[in-house]
């Protein structure tokens, strides 16, 4: 007899990051994002697909610097999918949703697991950290988050230089950094964060 579907996961409204390897060990390794909600409020015609607001990226005002807007130019920008090859073949693969959180979740765990040799999931579960960007001149310049479960020891000596707060251990704040990583045997393994709805899958 057929079964009741399941009701379907809501979509969520955060940037999305993916990886898929395949048997060869070819890889996409892709994150994506609305930027703003509802993006551009454009949609491509004949798609259904909401393009991006990337363009609010871009740094607006009468002073020029790198992040002007002009002609030709792209906005900048956190997102960082990574891959990493060791003699000439892709090795791991890396990437995490988290905006202005992206790049330090990504490092962080990259290093976990080439600096300091931890297996993915010890990598991934670690305590994590980021240097926040002040974004106005009442915002203190030196402000360091700090994901609950740091070494007590290290945050109060961090506390001598920077203006430090924590925030709740395994939330959606530090994003959710999902890892495939292709073995010198062949074998490809797949990690998934769980600070965030998140899945690995495969064979």
């Amino acid at each position: 007899a057929p079964t009741e579907a399941e009701e379907p996961t809501p979509e969520s409204a955060e940037t999305t990051h993916f990886i898929v390897m395949d048997k060869a060990g070819n890889i996409v390794c892709a994150t994506q994002s609305l930027s703003l909600h509802w993006g551009a409020a454009v949609v491509a015609p004949g798609t259904g697909i909401l393009l991006n607001d990337s363009l609010s990226n871009f740094g607006f005002g009468t002073k020029k610097y790198v992040n002007s807007a002009e002609p030709g130019k792209r906005p900048r920008s956190t997102m960082a999918p990574v891959i990493v090859m060791e003699k000439g073949k892709p090795a791991i693969a890396i990437g995490s949703p988290a905006s202005d959180r992206i790049p330090t979740g990504v490092y962080q765990v990259l290093s976990n697991m080439i600096d300091f040799n931890l297996d993915p999931v010890a990598a991934i579960d670690q305590p994590r950290f980021h240097l926040k960007r002040s974004k106005s001149p009442s915002e203190p310049k030196n402000a360091l988050e700090l994901e609950e479960g740091f070494d007590a020891a290290l945050a109060e000596d961090l506390k001598k230089s920077w203006e430090i707060s924590f925030k709740q251990k395994n939330q959606y704040y530090f994003g959710s950094v999902n890892v495939v990583r292709l073995l010198p045997d062949g074998k490809r393994e797949a990690f998934a964060d769980e600070r965030r709805t998140n899945v690995a899958a495969g064979e």
